[in-house]
């Protein structure tokens, strides 16, 4: 089952979307995620989707992931929630 994750994000600044979007296109070659979705909250805060192949997939990334989180960090980039888990139901396949 895939295993998902999601996050919001505040920026010290409002976001540049498009910058954002080529960053994610050029970084986005990640072994086992399916897809990447981020999304507009309000001019400063963005929200993510990461499905995972599976949980594996996801513990696997962890570690990379974290030293991303690290570099945001230091950028201003603060995250504001995060929840991951397993999907168990799915609309369309």
């Amino acid at each position: 089952m895939n295993y998902i994750v999601t996050t919001t994000w505040s920026h010290p600044n409002e976001m540049n979307k498009a910058e954002m979007a080529d960053y994610q296109k050029k970084n986005g070659d990640r072994l086992g995620v399916l897809n990447i979705y981020w999304f507009e909250v309000d001019p400063k805060t963005h929200g993510a989707v990461v499905v995972y192949k599976d949980k594996a997939s996801y513990e696997a990334a962890l570690e990379g992931m974290q030293e991303i989180r690290k570099q945001t960090n230091e950028l201003g980039i603060k995250m504001l929630h995060e929840a991951h888990g397993e999907s168990f139901a799915i609309l369309r396949d």
